[in-house]
């Protein structure tokens, strides 16, 4: 898998990573000037994931995890300062129960939020909830659910969805 980029009409198709490696879950930073995705590159023989950005067009490119952990599913906050990142025991059947949202800043802090499920974090649009898709199991139906990023708020929205996206 790797990253490309294109016109919003399809044309202008670029391919923007060449690694190798599985490249993907690319998010587009809110100013349009970096990508952010997720990557096994560095664990080729594992396929752990970790989490990159680069310049918009595949220049730059850094690491921003190093951990024991598969990292995967990066959303940025609404002013690009923060972004949310799941974080789980490797595979994903060990990320169900026990996956959080790491909320990492430009500051280099590093808040867990437990999530659970899949995740597949979205910001608000005033960048003060995070809705995520929960499930059991794999095979098990998703319910959509959201956290306040400080933590202190949390519930149910949807029984049934996944992928959750907020209205601008």
């Amino acid at each position: 898998m790797q990253i490309y980029a294109m016109d919003g009409d399809g044309s202008n198709v670029t391919r923007i990573t060449n690694s190798g490696a599985n490249d993907d879950f690319p998010k587009w930073s809110p100013d349009g000037s970096k990508i952010v995705f997720q990557s096994d590159r560095d664990n080729p023989f594992t396929g752990k994931y970790e989490i990159y950005v680069m310049n918009a067009d595949g220049s730059g490119v850094i690491r921003l995890t190093n951990d024991a952990n598969d990292d995967s599913m990066p959303s940025w906050s609404p002013d690009g300062r923060k972004m949310a990142v799941v974080v789980c025991g490797y595979a994903w059947d060990i990320c169900h129960p026990s996956s959080s949202i790491a909320i990492t800043s430009d500051d280099g802090l590093t808040t867990l939020v437990q999530a659970g499920g899949y995740a597949r974090p979205a910001w608000s649009p005033d960048g003060s909830t995070i809705a995520f898709s929960t499930r059991a199991c794999r095979d098990c139906p998703g319910s959509l659910r959201y956290v306040s990023t400080d933590g202190t708020r949390s519930g149910l929205i949807f029984s049934n969805g996944h992928s959750p996206a907020w209205r601008p």
